[in-house]
């Protein structure tokens, strides 16, 4: 019997575990997401600006704590399920980031003239920091199934 509750408490586990993955990896890309967005309005709503101030360095470590966390989950996800969570989203990310990469049209008037475009850097590292967490995802489940596990076996 005791037997039986004990391999009964770790499904239980494995699946909290596994809705846990699940949903790190959806915040912690939805942050990821959030923070670029957020530098790139900050430079670059109205016309090409860029301000080194405390709002600036709050995005930045923004940036940076998403991307740790999603190094950690990508080494710690196991399961398909969580898999299926974050292949998704980071799918989305460099679809975004994709869209990000051309310039604007420089234009002119009264509303909404920009005079020029942001620069190709600033373009290229936004579209890097949203690929990254694709790297990272793809990087772990390439060491899962060359590690010899097979990637769609149950865990």
């Amino acid at each position: 019997m005791k037997q039986k509750n004990h391999a009964a408490g770790f499904e239980v586990r494995k699946i909290i575990r596994t809705i846990m993955l699940s949903a790190g990896w959806l915040v912690a890309a939805a942050a990821q997401l959030y923070a670029v967005l957020l530098l790139n309005l900050h430079w670059n709503l109205f016309d090409w600006s860029p301000k080194l101030d405390y709002n600036t360095a709050v995005y930045a470590i923004g940036i940076v704590i998403s991307l740790c966390e999603i190094w950690f989950l990508g080494k710690f996800s196991r399961d398909k399920i969580s898999w299926c969570a974050a292949v998704p989203a980071c799918l989305i990310l460099a679809w975004i980031a994709i869209h990000l990469l051309p310039a604007e049209p420089v234009t002119s008037g009264l509303w909404l003239s920009r005079s020029q475009s942001n620069p190709l850097w600033f373009r290229g590292g936004i579209t890097l920091f949203l690929c990254m967490p694709g790297i990272f995802c793809f990087w772990w489940i390439r060491r899962h199934i060359t590690a010899g596990k097979s990637f769609f076996a149950e865990q």
